[in-house]
């Protein structure tokens, strides 16, 4: 049965292709999808070009899918990219975006998070980034760019796996839109989203509001010590947006604030525990054209974070006292970009510092003491250049790299490479090569927990080289793409123990390699569109360990829109997961027992299905009142995973339950 959907999902586009040549003149649904067949991404060379010519492979999300298709919350949409999973912890729930079945740890660091091509990045932890996963406002988003592969010549730390960009939407023709919505659902839920658009002459501005907040799915599971208990997995989101343009001045600004119950700092009942996590983001940039060839663009870029966990004093006995405490790290980045182009060659050239600083506070009483991770300020600095050439039409060569300097390092360097040929308009080839690597954190560096953990301030950066090789179709009305990748990532963090078997602390550890094959493809006609995608990865360690991530091999992935009428729309999406393997490998000689406590991970369909109805034509006036439907998980699969941050129990449960949440959404 499994190969069964398997091989629908990869045959869909190539059979869709089929109809597609014989309808040369077919109708497309909404000028949206047309974009989306002609589409331009930004986030591979740091300006616009078309997906065909960009050195990255690279797939994107539109706003129009994303109606289409219906979320909750921005996880949700992500996990409908080829070769995506969002996975998490028994205490940062949905926080990991597991690209090409890579999964280190719980810390989302080897995927780097931009907004509108800024680096959301802290100093602390480099990636507890489920409040932006969960909070972030889906209505002021235009367009996803999700790069699979390096990204760290152009963008950084981080850039090991991929690059998730978000593009959001700018105000259009002078004038005034505002759009409101809100909606209630299973498990106590309620949310409501607010957009507003003016447009002035040179002068736009553009903000929204998201809320959410659910008392959450049944979560039960048996603990480390064999206690078998039950929980609402809750959590409350707000977020909010802005943009300003002003001729070559642009502002962003976010603010996303998440709280979660979660089962604690260990998979052990000790009552509800919760972390409430403060998100900031904010970036001045200015873009000038000094003459043809020469363009620059200068940002400077501040991010804020704030941590609240309520930690108790002892997890055995007498029931815990709770201890408020706060992690906490401002990071400021400044970057200047220079953009040069004549005749068949294009040069960009750039600098930046990166200054991150923070700490660690938790209240006793009415006193305030550092706890676990030292005050810090830590600067990094970096050179970078890329350099394209078009040989001819159908030839682009294209090549960079980046320098790094972090406070433990001296200077280091990951390069890039890339050929592009295309056969005619619609069809090529792509050669790339990048590397990329992953520097510690303050939390790696500097923990101090006896008994516990200790941080390693010798620890070197993570590496990783990768090779693509991808071929490309894209027509008036579609897109397939075939990719090989094959990674080598080296000197990967983990935790080791220390001399008294007790404590464990950081080190530099071997090698994983990673290679799978991807197929992707999205068609449009008359008033139906699809997008679907199939990937097959594996990964072993030098030590011989195969599947050592634990992510399932095989993601299949199959989204399905019509439009009955020109009121009513209907969208379902199903993602097909193979089987996580055993948690086991992921901990391979290691001191401990794993207990077979909890159900084992099997293979599952997450489907969901988005009903819209634009109620505005019966009602009179000439502005749309939708309602809408949309249903997570609509077989109602029970989904567990590897429980893979301590490896002491086999799993937890996952994601939630069948679920339906009914809306209205007005524009005005």
């Amino acid at each position: 049965m499994m190969k069964r959907r398997l091989y629908l999902v990869t045959l869909i586009p190539l059979l869709g292709a089929q109809a597609l040549f014989a309808q040369e003149d077919a109708k497309l649904i909404e000028l949206s999808l047309e974009e989306l067949m002609h589409v331009t991404v930004n986030t591979a060379s740091k300006e616009n070009e078309a997906i065909g010519n960009a050195a990255a492979v690279i797939n994107t999300i539109s706003r129009e899918e994303i109606s289409r298709f219906g979320a909750n919350t921005l996880a949700e949409v992500l996990e409908r990219s080829t070769s995506l999973l969002m996975t998490g912890s028994h205490m940062y729930g949905q926080n990991v975006a597991s690209l090409r079945g890579d999964l280190a740890t719980h810390i989302d660091n080897h995927v780097l998070f931009l907004l509108n091509g800024r680096p959301v990045r802290e100093g602390m932890f480099g990636g507890l980034n489920y409040s932006l996963y969960s909070a972030f406002p889906l209505a002021m988003i235009d367009k996803i760019e999700v790069i699979r592969g390096p990204g760290s010549v152009l963008y950084g730390s981080n850039a090991y796996s991929g690059v998730i960009n978000i593009i959001t939407r700018k105000s259009g023709e002078a004038g005034t839109t505002t759009r409101i919505a809100a909606k209630g659902g299973t498990y106590n839920s309620q949310g409501v989203e607010a957009s507003h658009f003016w447009n002035s002459g040179d002068l736009k501005l553009n903000g929204g509001m998201q809320f959410f907040h659910t008392d959450g799915w049944h979560f039960q599971g048996v603990d480390e010590r064999g206690v078998d208990n039950s929980a609402p997995w809750g959590n409350g989101n707000l977020a909010l947006f802005a943009n300003g343009q002003y001729r070559e001045l642009n502002v962003d600004f976010l603010w996303t604030s998440t709280e979660q119950t979660h089962w604690g700092a260990l998979p052990v009942w000790v009552g509800n525990q919760a972390t409430q996590m403060d998100k900031l983001f904010f970036n001045v940039g200015w873009d000038h054209r000094f003459t043809d060839h020469w363009r620059l663009n200068v940002n400077g870029t501040y991010n804020t974070f704030n941590n609240h966990l309520l930690l108790p004093t002892s997890v055995d006995g007498a029931p815990p006292q709770w201890l408020p405490n706060s992690q906490l790290s401002r990071d400021g980045l400044f970057e200047a970009t220079h953009f040069f182009e004549y005749g068949s060659w294009k040069l960009l050239f750039g600098s930046s510092v990166n200054v991150m600083s923070g700490t660690e506070l938790t209240r006793y009483g009415s006193r305030i003491a550092n706890t676990e991770i030292a005050d810090f300020i830590q600067p990094w600095y970096s050179l970078y250049t890329q350099v394209d050439y078009q040989v001819s039409d159908a030839l682009k060569l294209t090549a960079g790299g980046q320098a790094i300097k972090t406070r433990q390092e001296a200077w280091g360097a990951v390069p890039r490479a890339g050929v592009i040929y295309h056969f005619n308009r619609e069809s090529g080839v792509k050669v790339l090569y990048g590397e990329a690597f992953r520097a510690p954190f303050q939390f790696e560096n500097n923990i101090d927990v006896p008994g516990v953990l200790i941080g390693n301030a010798s620890i070197r950066p993570e590496t990783v080289g990768t090779l693509d090789l991808q071929a490309f179709y894209h027509g008036a009305h579609h897109q397939l793409a075939l990719t090989y990748f094959n990674s080598l990532q080296s000197e990967l963090i983990g935790r080791i123990p220390t001399p008294d078997g007790i404590t464990n602390t950081f080190t530099n550890k071997g090698e994983l390699s990673i290679q799978g094959v991807e197929l992707e493809g999205k068609l449009a006609w008359d008033d139906w569109f699809l997008t679907s995608s199939a990937t097959y990865q594996s990964n072993r360690t030098d030590g011989g360990v195969d599947n050592y991530t634990t992510i399932p091999n095989v993601m299949a992935k199959l989204g399905l829109s019509y439009k009955i009428t020109s009121q009513f729309t209907a969208g379902v999406f199903n993602s097909f997961f193979t089987h996580y393997h055993d948690v086991q490998n992921h901990f391979p000689n290691a001191s401990f027992t794993t207990q077979y406590v909890n159900p084992p991970p099997k293979s599952f369909d997450l489907m969901t299905l988005k009903l819209d109805f634009d109620l505005g034509a019966y009602i009179g006036g000439n502005r749309p009142l939708k309602t809408t439907l949309y249903a997570y998980n609509l077989l109602d699969e029970k989904i567990y995973q590897p429980e893979f941050n301590r490896g002491r129990i086999n799993s937890i449960p996952a994601k939630q339950g069948r679920s339906f949440y009914f809306g209205f959404e007005y524009a005005f």
